[in-house]
């Protein structure tokens, strides 16, 4: 069960994703000539104007076939043949899909399950943060100089800290003041041990429930918008590690981990109910697409982003780079792209079987 709901998650990210090309495209002029759900073998299609909508056998993503994207020819509805602008949007418009994706599960999460806010709701006795004077009620705006917009940025900032001091700017009666606290290792109620400073934070509630603490609809969207903003500093973090040498390529999660991630979530949360279930993995579905929009538009080959590169350099040179030697780039980065993927997929499967 774990791999389908897997597969149908990474589906349908990569679908939206396309789904976003394949609308700009059309409001652009450009002829899409097939709009694909899955890959592989066609079994269904059926064509709608100039346009072929089919379903393949392999519920692996999808995609939009562009006429003559890489060499435009003289066709006016070649990809190739119109305006930067258009090329820009086109081209950006998938990872805007999957922001918006991102954006609207984390909002629905917000509104019918709640979310944690970097509020302190209790302090526990004898904790660092009762000795450095935090109380209930503080709201924690900054890690180490780090903006805290969503409880998420605490976590990450304290996470990356381990034991060394936190510098906290709390606010607190409408006055913001600065302290320092010291985590300590401590037993987390699943048995672990980590780092900690002591407190409990706020939790607001869904609007469905009738309990008090509800969130409020500006609050459940501004949430919204800032988880966005986290996965972004998030994924850079985590990118700018592996090029300093501080994360390795067997710390990168492919395909593989993040399915057995997704299984054991799972597996953990219909012991409760079915609620539960949908609404761990709503949380995947969101995250990884929030992630894959901001993969896409790095400027790496073969990717959304390398395109991007290629028309910024058309408009410094005022002239198209030659299509044989751009689409020998793409060739060139998706075939290293294919090898670092078997490596992460190696990786995974000697950690998953502890080897």
């Amino acid at each position: 069960m774990s791999i389908i709901i897997g597969i149908l998650i990474f589906s349908l990210i990569v679908v939206v994703h396309e789904w976003g090309h394949y609308i700009a495209a059309v409001k652009s002029g450009v002829l899409v000539e097939e709009f694909a759900v899955g890959m592989g073998p066609k079994i269904f299609g059926v064509k709608r104007g100039d346009t072929l909508y089919s379903l393949r056998l392999f519920p692996l993503g999808g995609f939009a076939r562009m006429l003559e994207e890489e060499e435009g020819g003289g066709n006016p509805r070649a990809f190739n043949n119109k305006p930067v602008a258009n090329r820009v949007a086109i081209l950006a418009a998938g990872a805007f899909m999957n922001a918006a994706l991102a954006f609207f599960v984390f909002l629905a999460l917000n509104l019918c399950r709640g979310a944690y806010v970097p509020v302190i709701a209790e302090v526990m006795d004898g904790s660092p943060a009762r000795e450095a004077g935090l109380a209930a009620g503080d709201r924690i705006v900054a890690v180490n100089g780090s903006r805290v917009n969503v409880y998420s940025d605490y976590q990450f900032a304290a996470a990356a800290a381990g034991s060394a001091p936190l510098k906290l700017a709390v606010a607190r009666g409408g006055l913001v003041r600065s302290v320092t606290v010291t985590p300590r290792l401590i037993k987390t109620e699943d048995g672990r041990e980590a780092y900690k400073v002591g407190f409990v934070p706020a939790y607001r509630e869904g609007l469905a429930s009738k309990e008090g603490g509800r969130i409020g609809a500006g609050e459940a969207v501004a949430d919204a918008f800032f988880q966005i903003l986290f996965w972004v500093k998030a994924t850079f973090v985590g990118l700018c590690g592996i090029v300093t040498g501080a994360f390795s390529v067997n710390d990168i999660a492919g395909p593989v981990r993040i399915v057995q991630t997704v299984g054991s979530a799972y597996n953990e949360a219909r012991v409760f109910s079915a609620g539960a279930v949908l609404s761990s993995m709503a949380g995947f579905l969101g995250m990884l697409s929030a992630n894959v929009g901001i993969m896409n538009l790095l400027p790496l080959p073969a990717l959304d982003g390398g395109r991007l590169v290629f028309i910024f350099l058309e408009v410094i040179r005022r002239k198209p780079v030659d299509p044989s030697k751009e689409g020998l780039v793409h060739f060139v980065g998706f075939a290293l792209l294919l090898a670092l993927a078997v490596v992460v997929a190696v990786n995974d499967i000697r950690n998953i079987a502890g080897v």
